[in-house]
């Protein structure tokens, strides 16, 4: 599937409500790659675990490793719209796609083509979420076109150290 970012540009907490900027969009990617260094372990809603490794990072792509209980891998990137892309890979396989902003203090996640706008009510949340230091990270999955789950919330988290 061809990547469509959403139809509204990506919002950056750190450029002051203005328009989005590279770097920006630069400085989220790699505080998605410092959140894969710096917990090799995630573990999933139903306790498995998931080895987790940062394999390379640059300024516009990042390449982070899954093992052990998901086997795979997320590539990030910066696209020219401005957004964070992030394709997973599972077993091989090209999985699904996520565009990444960081709006406030959480991290939103959304799916190719999203119209990037969240419900009118406050407990309403975008379709993907990372917590603002990484500890978690939540789907949706009512939210993605395409996806069928037995769980309407799937997640990960950073095991208690």
């Amino acid at each position: 599937m061809d990547p469509r970012p959403p139809i509204r540009a990506p919002h950056y907490v750190w450029d002051d409500d203005g328009p989005a900027t590279l770097g920006s969009a630069q400085f989220l990617l790699g505080m998605l790659c410092d959140f894969a260094g710096r917990w090799p372990v995630w573990r999933d809603r139903a306790g498995r675990e998931v080895a987790v490794s940062l394999e390379r990072e640059t300024d516009t792509e990042g390449l982070i490793r899954l093992g052990g209980a998901l086997e795979g891998r997320i590539e990030l990137s910066v696209d020219p719209s401005l957004w964070v892309r992030a394709d997973v890979w599972l077993g091989g396989a090209w999985f699904g796609r996520g565009w990444v902003e960081r709006c406030y203090e959480e991290f939103e996640i959304w799916p190719d083509g999203a119209d990037g706008i969240v419900g009118p009510l406050v407990s309403d949340d975008p379709p993907g979420r990372i917590s603002k230091r990484g500890y978690w990270l939540q789907f949706d999955t009512s939210q993605w076109p395409g996806y069928e789950s037995a769980e309407r919330f799937i997640g990960f988290e950073i095991p208690d150290t």
